[in-house]
C-alpha cells in the first residue's frame, strides 16, 4: 500500500517525489552587469511614462527597457540559477523525506499542458485572450482557496511565483503542505537597511524565499478568518479588535462571509475568533510577524500562513545554505501556535 500525504485541497495524495535533472554548472556573471541591466529596466519604465507626454523620450526610453530585459533574461540564461533552484528544492525534499512537485515553465512552447489549456476557455466559459499565458491548475486552486494571502496590494508581500509544492511532517510528526517560490531581486537602488539581511550578509543582489504553508487542527474552528498585513490606505477601521493593541496594530483582522448573518451568529462568530487567537496566540504570531512577516487564514479546520524572508548574496553556496534552512524553520513555525489554536 502506497504512502499518502495531506493535501489542504484533495484531502489526500500518493508519495511521490518528482525527479530533477542535475543541472548544468552555467556560467557566473560578475554582479555590476545584473545591477546595470536592472537600472536600465528601470529607467525605461521611467523615461517611456514621460513619453505619455514628451514623445521624443521614447526614443530614449524603449531602448533602454528592450536592452535592460534582454540583459536580465540574458544573464539569468547564462547562470542557470533556476535550474540550481529546482535542483536545491528536489535535494531539499529528499533529505527530508518530503514529497516533492515542480511547476514546469510557463512558456508554452516548453510546457505542453498550458498549450493544450492556452487553447480552451476560461474557467467561467469566456474566450481567453491572444498571447493569455493560462495559470496551473494546481496554482489556481491556491489562489481561489487563499487569494488573500497572495494577491498584490499596498502594503503587502506577495507570493510572486510558486516554483514547487512540499508534502512533508514536522519534526513532531504534523503533516504540512508547502508551496515555494524563490526570486532574485537587484538592491542597488534599494535603502541601506534592504542591502543587509537578517544573517548579516550584505550585497546588491537577493534571494527572496516566499512560502506558504498549511496544516490541519484537531478541531473545526467554525470560522474563516483573515489576518492580513494592517494596510497603509486605512481600509482596516472596522476590522476586529483583541485585547492586544499591539496585535491589532500589527494584523488586520477580519471574519468572512458574515453578510447576512444574525447578531447571535456575529458574535458566536467573534467568540470563535476570540479563541483561536489566545494572549499565547498573538504572543506567537507577534514574534513570527517580526521575523517572517507572516500573514494567514484560519479556514475552518485549516491553517493557510504565509511569509517570506530574503538572502543578500551572490555566492550561490551561501544562498543555498540559507533556503534550505529557512524552508524548514519555516515549517516548524507554523505549526508552532497550533496547540494554542486549538
Amino acid at each position: 500500500m502506497s504512502k499518502t500525504m495531506w493535501d489542504p485541497f484533495v484531502g489526500e495524495v500518493d508519495f511521490h517525489q518528482q525527479s530533477v535533472a542535475n543541472p548544468r554548472e552555467g556560467i557566473e556573471i560578475p554582479d555590476f552587469f545584473r545591477s546595470l541591466a536592472g537600472v536600465l529596466v528601470l529607467a525605461g519604465f521611467v523615461i517611456c511614462f514621460v513619453g505619455i507626454f514628451y514623445r521624443d523620450a521614447l526614443w530614449l526610453g524603449v531602448p533602454s527597457l528592450c536592452i535592460g530585459l534582454v540583459g536580465l533574461l540574458g544573464i539569468d540564461h547564462l547562470n542557470n540559477k533556476d535550474g540550481k533552484i529546482r535542483w536545491l528544492l528536489y535535494q531539499l525534499a529528499e533529505a527530508n523525506r518530503w514529497a516533492f512537485e515542480v511547476l514546469p515553465s510557463t512558456n508554452l512552447q516548453k510546457n505542453e499542458a498550458l498549450k493544450r489549456l492556452a487553447n480552451q476557455p476560461r474557467e467561467n466559459g469566456s474566450a481567453r485572450q491572444p498571447g493569455e499565458i493560462p495559470m496551473d491548475p494546481r496554482v489556481r486552486r491556491v489562489y481561489d482557496r487563499v487569494g488573500d494571502l497572495l494577491t498584490g496590494k499596498v502594503g503587502r508581500v506577495t507570493v510572486l511565483d510558486i516554483d514547487a509544492f512540499f508534502w512533508g511532517e514536522t519534526r513532531k510528526s504534523v503533516p504540512f503542505w508547502m508551496a515555494i517560490g524563490v526570486v532574485q531581486a537587484d538592491m542597488t537602488l534599494a535603502a541601506p537597511s534592504l542591502k543587509t539581511d537578517a544573517y548579516g550578509n550584505t550585497g546588491n543582489q537577493a534571494y527572496m524565499l516566499q512560502m506558504l504553508c498549511a496544516y490541519r487542527l484537531d478541531r473545526d474552528t467554525g470560522i474563516r478568518a483573515r489576518l492580513l498585513h494592517e494596510s497603509v490606505t486605512g481600509e482596516s477601521r472596522h476590522d476586529f479588535q483583541t485585547e492586544s493593541i499591539d496585535f491589532n496594530r500589527k494584523f488586520n483582522i477580519s471574519i468572512a462571509d458574515r453578510k447576512g448573518n444574525t447578531p447571535e451568529d456575529a458574535d458566536a462568530q467573534y467568540q470563535a475568533l476570540l479563541q483561536a487567537l489566545s494572549p499565547a496566540t498573538q504572543a506567537t504570531l507577534i514574534e513570527l510577524k517580526r521575523k517572517y512577516d507572516v500573514q494567514l487564514v484560519i479556514d475552518g479546520d485549516t491553517v493557510f500562513y504565509a511569509g517570506w524572508d530574503k538572502v543578500n548574496s551572490s555566492d550561490f553556496s551561501i544562498v543555498a545554505e540559507h533556503i534550505v534552512t529557512v524552508t524548514e524553520a519555516f515549517a516548524e513555525s507554523a505549526v508552532s501556535f497550533k496547540h494554542f489554536v486549538e
